[in-house]
């Protein structure tokens, strides 16, 4: 793939010339120069900052194309790893299990209940099949890595046996060198794999990868990303629709396992997350023996949406990430993978460890929205329409690397023109939401005496899904309420909100941070619930905290100010107080 658009422009006239001159190995590279001609022609379609019609209607303006292709390495997912992570941290920031996850049937795959008969039969059986090494002096069937693959083969085997007619285990590369759209692997891996229906060849509906006994699961991400990756694009090529195209992995180093998962933002760009924590082959064989058999299911699912109707089959080929709808909200915790200083000086590799840290606030907030959506699950409320959620978290790549160059600049771009000045951004994780456009009505601004009983009624829906969830928002002013007006027939309220930015959220009864307590004291801002003495105690998140907001925000809309901080400096301290003993 061309490196980057100046390459695009000159040589747009030379693809016949390149192809029959073999100039960059292009046949190397592509079976056909149809697929050369294809993925050139994809790439120059995609290029960044094209402008595009908003709307079809007269007079909308044009917004901006936000999208960068991220050019696939020539060297393999192993090598990356080993000695290259930097070249992939674009992927860096891998949210854990039990964050949130916007795909619906990863959301379906995580709340499955499993037959607990069947599971015990299976952690039985799990039981019999592994093999392990007492000691380093002496291991059984060969070396270390031997061991754990083989654990590895023998946990795919058994989950393919569960559904013999449609899934089977192989250990591949790639079924066709075309369909590796991401980094191809050094060695083949453990797959679960389906042929059937019109395919043109099989597809890996579950991927793996393996490390050491005295490795660690985390050194496993970056090739699980290419293997699982790889799939779900070509699916996505193949005629899923974008939703369905989600591919699960197991890794294993040692005597530990873990489930994830990846799935597809729009532009076919990948994200990696996690279904489990890290699993012991000894005290967790119960919980494996279930996710083995949630994966039986849902591997099967996959090859019947394979087998249905498709759509056309597409002909791009190359991965991008496409900013244009969305708003990155960088997570303003410092955060950095630990880098090995001085192993320049002393001969080693100098290089930046992908995983080598987890952001803990980043999944706090993740978090958060899980328990929201997990508060609601089977109830007539659809929080969606009342929170914005978001849809995946992407990291802003290192400096140098020339695969992931255009993906950084257009973040880094994205992220200045969204105003995050000052921050670190190297490295830094970035969550994904659905970003409301003026242009289709969404304001945050003092809703108007028409629609102010249903901006309050959709606020109130809102504040009332918090405290179900157990979540203080804790900063719920009108600048992080977005709505806009709709049609009396979509609406019964002719208003829709989405309540944005949970930065400062936490539980009820967890510890609200001290340092954002005692600024406000300082300043003395009326607008968030704390009053002068809050500062010398342990603040705890409670209801409160969301009904202060929500009686705030009510009698605002019903005085005359049009600015929430003049009206609350004035009567803050009142509600503060009325919302105290309404809570009482």
């Amino acid at each position: 793939m061309l490196a980057d658009n100046d390459d695009i422009d000159r040589k747009l006239d030379t693809i016949f010339s390149d192809w029959n001159e073999n100039i960059d190995q292009v046949q190397e590279r592509y079976i056909t120069l149809d697929a050369y001609r294809t993925a050139f022609v994809t790439k120059l379609d995609f290029l960044i900052k094209r402008d595009f019609p908003s709307s079809s209607e007269p007079g909308i303006p044009l917004r901006t194309l936000n999208s960068a292709v991220l050019i696939k390495p020539d060297i393999s997912a192993s090598v990356i790893a080993n000695k290259h992570p930097e070249k992939y941290d674009v992927f860096s920031q891998v949210c854990q299990a039990g964050a949130y996850v916007s795909n619906v049937r990863i959301q379906k795959l995580t709340d499955s209940l499993v037959d607990q008969v069947k599971a015990n039969s299976f952690k039985c059986s799990l039981r019999r099949s592994f093999i392990h090494a007492d000691t380093f002096r002496k291991i059984p069937h060969g070396s270390e890595s031997t061991v754990v693959d083989c654990n590895l083969q023998r946990m795919l085997q058994m989950i393919a046996d569960v559904n013999r007619e449609k899934l089977t285990w192989q250990k591949v590369n790639a079924v066709m060198e075309y369909s590796m759209h991401l980094a191809g692997g050094a060695s083949p891996e453990h797959c679960l794999l389906f042929g059937g229906g019109s395919l043109p060849a099989p597809q890996i509906l579950c991927g793996s990868e393996v490390k050491g006994l005295e490795s660690s699961v985390l050194k496993c991400f970056p090739q699980l990303i290419c293997v699982c990756g790889n799939s779900c694009v070509e699916m996505h090529r193949l005629g899923l629709m974008r939703e369905n195209c989600v591919v699960p992995g197991i890794v294993m180093a040692g005597a530990t396992c873990q489930f994830l998962a990846v799935y597809l933002l729009r532009d076919n760009f990948p994200v990696l997350v996690e279904l489990t924590s890290e699993l012991s082959l000894g005290k967790d064989r119960f919980a494996i023996a279930e996710w083995c058999l949630r994966l039986a299911s849902f591997a099967s699912a996959t090859a019947d949406l394979l087998m249905s109707l498709r759509q056309t089959t597409r002909t791009r080929t190359v991965v991008s990430l496409n900013m244009s709808g969305y708003f990155a909200k960088p997570v303003r915790t410092a955060w950095k993978p630990l880098c090995h200083q001085g192993e320049e000086e002393s001969g080693g590799d100098h290089s930046t460890p992908l995983f080598s840290l987890k952001n803990t606030e980043l999944n706090h907030i993740m978090g958060l929205y899980e328990r929201i959506r997990l508060a609601h699950k089977g109830t007539d409320v659809d929080v969606k329409t009342l929170i914005l959620f978001p849809e995946g978290v992407v990291t802003v790549p290192g400096e140098d690397v020339p695969e992931s160059k255009a993906v950084r600049s257009m973040l880094l771009e994205c992220c200045k023109s969204d105003h995050f000045v000052g921050i670190d951004l190297l490295y830094c994780p970035l969550i994904l939401f659905p970003r409301l456009f003026v242009d289709e009505g969404w304001v945050i601004s003092k809703p108007t005496e028409q629609h102010r009983q249903g901006y309050l009624g959709q606020l109130y829906a809102a504040t009332t899904a918090l405290n179900t969830a157990g979540v203080a928002h804790l900063d719920m002013r009108p600048a992080n309420i977005m709505w806009r007006p709709v049609p009396e027939e979509a609406s019964m309220s002719c208003v829709e909100i989405r309540l944005i930015d949970f930065e400062d959220a936490e539980l009820f009864g967890d510890e609200i941070c001290p340092e954002l307590v005692s600024t406000i004291i300082k300043l003395g801002d009326r607008r968030y619930p704390f009053t002068t003495g809050d500062e010398k105690t342990t603040q705890t998140a409670n209801k409160f905290h969301n009904d202060f907001f929500y009686e705030a925000v009510s009698q605002w809309t019903a005085s005359e100010f049009e600015n929430f901080q003049e009206f609350m400096a004035l009567s803050g301290a009142e509600i503060f107080v009325s919302t105290k003993q309404m809570i009482k």
